[in-house]
């Protein structure tokens, strides 16, 4: 549900964003790479027409949308054009700084798997501010949510178009919690892709190129970078799955894949590497399922936390040599799979700390403004 015009509006930066992911595209070397943003693309589209299917986005919420993407374009392409014409900078893609790399091995994983957390803890936190401030204004004003139309168009010449769009879907219907989660990663994603596009243009500059230059790896210089695929993945995610699934592939993501890397690094004495890939070993797998399962139990009960500690270890031991993909591509896909099947297909019901508390802030949310349609 939402007004005509703010659609159109987003519309046209969604449209901007696939323009931006084409470049993407164009701008990486490698085949798989090229091959993998393309079906994210196409997931890209499927998604943005889901979401604005099936969730209210009502004022002032289209508004924020609105601009914060136009503050994220703005803010990438003044930063490109004051280097370029105050500061006459020359415009070149730096080099991944191997020396780093080799020589501090431990700050460099560190710096790449500090973004994994700081999105599990950026989601987690924007997730409840976001809920317990829509309780907030609903108990203030029980008739917000009877209000769709964006009242900034009301006096407009555009008010011919200010109208309600609905759209009820026979199939799943996001709650409050669920919208909480598409919204973070309907901003965060847009920011990832802008990044990206400026980062492999040859053409532009980029702020922060430092962090760049520091954190990725010599094989993602051309290429989209690994948290790209990251990120996409829990896009694509938080439109499919309830919120405490989303937070439980993060715990693969984060815990599992974090926890592999550090300790099979620490491993020396009676390390079993695995031999389809060398620079791992068993030890780091089992440790990366066991944290995953002690972490998205919390979310998602003890069931589905060992059915992602499985999809964790299953495609941790055979990838990059073995399945040339990036995990955080490959992990994520697989467990909405999965997790559809499991929790839609056999109406598998989640019984967790977390997940339950999330069900019960969603009931709070109906039971304040019961008007709406879920």
């Amino acid at each position: 549900m939402v007004a005509t015009l703010s659609l159109l509006i987003l519309g046209c930066y969604i449209i901007y964003h696939c323009y931006l992911q084409i470049g993407v595209i164009k701008h990486s070397r490698d085949k798989n790479s090229k091959l993998y943003c393309k079906i994210l693309l196409a997931l890209f589209i499927v998604c943005n027409i889901y979401f604005y299917a099936v969730v209210d986005i009502r004022f002032p919420l289209d508004l924020i949308l609105m601009v914060g993407y136009a503050l994220m374009i703005g803010f990438f392409w003044i930063y490109h054009l004051f280097m370029k014409k105050i500061f006459k900078a020359e415009t070149t893609m730096r080099n991944i700084d191997i020396t780093f790399h080799e020589e501090k091995g431990s700050l460099h994983e560190f710096l790449r798997k500090f973004f994994h957390f700081f999105v599990f803890g950026g989601s987690l936190l924007f997730v409840i501010i976001y809920t317990l401030a829509t309780f907030s204004i609903f108990e203030q004003d029980p008739n917000f949510g009877a209000y769709i139309r964006n009242p900034m168009w009301e006096d407009s010449i555009f008010a011919p178009l200010n109208v309600d769009l609905l759209y009820v879907s026979d199939i799943y219907w996001p709650r409050q919690m669920e919208t909480a989660m598409m919204v973070f990663f309907m901003i965060a994603l847009p920011f990832a892709i802008i990044v990206e596009n400026f980062r492999l243009d040859p053409g532009k500059e980029i702020p922060f190129h430092i962090l760049f230059v520091k954190s990725l790896r010599e094989s993602e210089q051309h290429n989209a970078a690994h948290y790209y695929f990251f990120i996409f993945g829990l896009f694509i995610s938080s439109v499919f799955l309830p919120a405490t699934c989303v937070f439980g592939i993060l715990c693969v993501l984060c815990f599992g894949d974090t926890f592999a890397s550090l300790i099979g690094k620490r491993v020396k004495k009676n390390r079993h590497p695995i031999k389809w890939e060398p620079q791992k070993c068993w030890e780091g797998a089992i440790a990366g399922m066991l944290f995953t399962f002690i972490t998205a139990i919390f979310f998602v009960g003890w069931f589905l936390a060992f059915v992602l500690g499985l999809i964790f270890i299953i495609f941790d031991v055979i990838t990059p040599n073995k399945l040339k993909v990036s995990d955080n591509f490959i992990y994520p896909l697989v467990s909405i799979l999965v997790l559809v099947i499991i929790i839609y297909g056999f109406g598998f019901h989640i019984d967790a700390i977390i997940g339950n508390w999330f069900a019960d802030l969603n009931e709070t949310f109906i039971s304040l403004a019961p008007d709406l349609i879920y």
